[in-house]
């Protein structure tokens, strides 16, 4: 699954922050994920992995 990470362009805070994102597909279509935070590398690729492996939720 290809991802394309946002770096920040601020100094500090959630400026700084990088924005990983991906899309998805489901039996429904496809989504537009976004993680952001101000975690380390190894610690969006361990949300990004789990995030992509897990099925969508039901539709209400």
């Amino acid at each position: 699954m290809a991802r394309v990470v946002y770096n920040g362009s601020g100094q500090s805070g959630a400026e700084a922050e990088p924005v990983w994102t991906t899309r998805l597909t489901g039996p429904t279509g496809a989504t537009q994920i976004a993680i952001t935070g101000a975690g380390s590398t190894d610690q969006f690729r361990t949300l990004a992995s789990a995030t992509q492996s897990q099925p969508p939720l039901p539709a209400r």
